[in-house]
This record gives C-alpha cells, sequence and structure tokens, in this order.
C-alpha cells in the first residue's frame, strides 16, 4: 500500500508548522511505503497525487485545543475557490480522477499564528504527540 502524507504549513506564522514538524517525525520513522511532502496550502494541483495513492493523510495546524484523526469523505460538486478544504480536495480527485481515494485529515492544535518562525513549546508537544499516533497508525494499517 502507498500512503502519501502530505503536510501543511507556514514556516513564518508560528504555530501553522506543527503539520511540517509531524512531517519530521514521519520521515525519521521511514515507515515502508510512505512518501512525505510539505505543501504550503491544499491546491487543486495535490488532486492527482491523492487519485495515485492508495491513501493520503493531510496534516495541518489549526485552532482550538483539540488534536483529530478522521476519515475524510469527499464533497461532492463542490466549487472551486481560493480556499481548498480537505473534503473539496477529495471530492476533485474523485471527479478528474474517477478514483474515491482514502483520505484522512489529522490536525494539530496550534496557539499562535502570527508571523514568527519560532513553534511554540505547547504546539511542539501536539505535534510530537500527534505525530507518534501518526507513526503507529502507519505502522500498524498498511495492509
Amino acid at each position: 500500500m502507498t500512503t502519501l502524507v502530505i503536510a501543511c504549513g507556514n514556516t513564518l506564522r508560528g504555530d501553522d508548522q506543527a503539520g511540517w514538524r509531524v512531517a519530521d517525525f514521519v520521515e525519521k520513522a521511514r515507515p515502508a511505503g510512505v512518501e512525505v511532502r510539505r505543501v504550503h496550502q491544499l491546491t487543486p494541483e495535490l488532486a492527482e497525487s491523492l487519485a495515485g495513492a492508495d491513501r493520503t493523510i493531510l496534516v495541518d495546524a489549526s485552532e482550538g485545543s483539540r488534536s483529530s484523526f478522521k476519515r475524510v469523505r469527499a464533497r461532492a460538486g463542490a466549487a472551486l475557490t481560493h480556499y481548498l478544504d480537505a473534503e473539496t480536495l477529495a471530492g476533485l480527485a474523485e471527479r478528474l480522477y474517477g478514483t474515491s481515494p482514502e483520505v484522512y485529515l489529522l490536525t494539530v492544535p496550534g496557539d499562535s499564528f502570527d508571523l514568527s518562525e519560532g513553534l511554540s513549546a505547547a504546539a511542539a508537544r501536539r505535534a510530537e504527540r500527534a505525530a507518534r499516533r501518526l507513526i503507529t497508525f502507519l505502522e500498524t494499517s498498511h495492509a
């Protein structure tokens, strides 16, 4: 099974880089069959990558206090705008490539998204916990 991990984030917006920190941990763990990519935001061009993978896990920072890891359902007929969410991207892959990709969204709570190059200590801890959770999922659900 091929799994694509797409980490979203911006290293100049404080805790927004939490997704990229998760990607760092996944790359160090090197689970079999996993490709990691870093992007600043979800774009329509990623639909082809989703269609070509058996499974895709999107990792992104979020406002709020809780991390979540959930399966994403494609949103049929969603319009393309300047903002593309996980459901719309999955729907785009389905419409353009005739696939029903298995897509998950892992969110990591952040505290500050102000202009800053550093990740807060709390967000760094949350990113490490989220990465451990993701790595366990990848290593135990490879079939």
